[in-house]
This record gives structure tokens, C-alpha cells and sequence, in this order.
């Protein structure tokens, strides 16, 4: 029998990414805003599992995340000005809400007729932390309304506190709803406890499994253009 495995990295930091800033002109050269800013990953393979017995292919396993962060930014604007508009550069510290989704396709080819097993977690709790920064350049249509476009840089750490299994079939029949709690909701702790008997602590159905605590990173770098109006 023959398994091979395959991890494949992905960026839960890149994908869509849309926001609102506010601010207010301090003097010449600086102003405080604040921002909200939205980012959505893309799903994409991040592991395949594929079996074989005998150079027969009996099983294959697809592994699929996708994220979204909503960010809070309070953040300072430096700027100079200039006859056409404007060169800046923003710095911030980000504080989001964030929610990831883990699915996954198991295929048995051993059986018959061959089983297909879906399942998606979703993993929340606590906020991400990080850094935003970006430099650009506003053109000024008017006094009021101008385009602006910016390089910009997230620097963003992950840390959730529990997962919890919304998805669970098994040829397109529901598991979910017998399933005990113990089998479908986690809660990641500094410390978690195993035995090769009954596996992570608090195992008990009506009880949240403890498990190890893990990290994601969200970074992302890209190209941000907006509308800019002043009052």
C-alpha cells in the first residue's frame, strides 16, 4: 500500500479587499483617520492525500480553506501637498474579527458503491492583531474629490480559540445532527492533555474537546485604489 501526500500553502491574507477611511487634518502634513476594512480569501487546496494498494488508486482526500477579517484600523496620515494632489503615507495598528472555514472531500474507493464523506469546520474566536501600512499618491479632481492609489502591506497574526464542525455528510446523507458535541466543537487551549485511549481531554459527549492552540497568518500586500473627498 502506497500514500502520498501533498501540503500546498496558501495566503488566507489575499483575495478581496475593500474599506472606508475617516479622518481629521491636524496640520499641514498629518491627520488621524479611522478605517474599516474588509478582506475575503478565495477558497484553495491547501492538501491532497491519494492511496493506493496494489498501483490501484482506493482513496483520495482534498483539503480546501478559505477566510474572512473584518479589521478595525485607527491610523495616522502623513502627507505633503502639491499643486496636482497629494503624496502620502499611512501606518496602523489592526484589530480584527476574524472567521475561517476549513472544508474537506474524502473519497473511498474500497467500497461499493464508493463512499464520498464532506465535511467544513469553522474556526473563530478572539481577535487577529497586526500592523497595515501604505504609501500613495492622491490626484485632485477638484477641491473636494480627488483618486487616490496606494501600495499597502498587511502584517496580520491569527490566534482562534474554537472550531466547530457545521458540516458533515457522508454521500450526501446529514451525520451532523447525531453527532455529539464532544465530536464536532473544539476549544484550542494553551495546554491540551491526549491518551492513546479516548484521545483529547474532555471527551465526554456533552462536553467542547480541548485541543492545542495554533496560529494562522492573514499578511497580504497589494494595490488599493479610492475615492477621496474632502470637506
Amino acid at each position: 500500500m502506497i500514500t502520498e501526500e501533498k501540503a500546498i500553502y496558501s495566503n488566507l491574507g489575499s483575495g478581496f479587499n475593500a474599506g472606508i477611511n475617516a479622518g481629521y487634518v491636524l496640520n499641514e502634513s498629518m491627520a488621524v483617520e479611522f478605517g474599516v476594512q474588509y478582506i475575503r480569501s478565495t477558497s484553495s487546496l491547501v492538501g491532497r492525500i491519494t492511496s493506493f494498494a496494489n498501483s490501484e488508486l482506493t482513496g483520495e482526500i482534498e483539503s480546501y480553506t478559505e477566510s474572512t477579517t473584518i479589521n478595525f484600523c485607527p491610523a495616522l496620515r502623513f502627507f505633503r501637498s502639491y499643486s496636482s494632489g497629494e503624496l502620502f503615507f499611512r501606518v496602523a495598528p489592526l484589530f480584527g474579527l476574524t472567521y475561517i472555514t476549513l472544508s474537506a472531500m474524502d473519497k473511498d474507493y474500497t467500497t461499493a458503491p464508493d463512499e464520498l464523506r464532506e465535511g467544513e469546520v469553522e474556526i473563530s474566536g478572539n481577535m487577529s492583531y497586526g500592523l497595515f501600512a501604505s504609501a500613495g499618491y492622491t490626484m485632485r479632481l477638484s477641491n473636494h474629490i480627488g483618486i487616490a492609489a496606494e501600495l499597502f502591506s498587511n502584517l496580520q497574526h491569527y490566534v482562534p480559540s474554537k472550531a466547530i464542525m457545521i458540516k458533515s455528510t457522508l454521500n450526501g446523507v446529514d451525520e451532523l445532527a447525531g453527532m455529539k458535541k464532544s465530536e464536532k466543537e473544539i476549544e484550542f487551549v494553551d495546554e491540551a492533555t491526549f491518551n492513546s485511549s479516548s484521545g483529547p481531554s474532555d471527551s465526554s459527549a456533552s462536553k467542547m474537546v480541548k485541543d492545542k492552540q495554533f496560529s494562522f497568518l492573514l499578511s497580504g500586500v497589494g494595490i488599493q485604489l479610492s475615492l477621496y473627498y474632502s470637506f
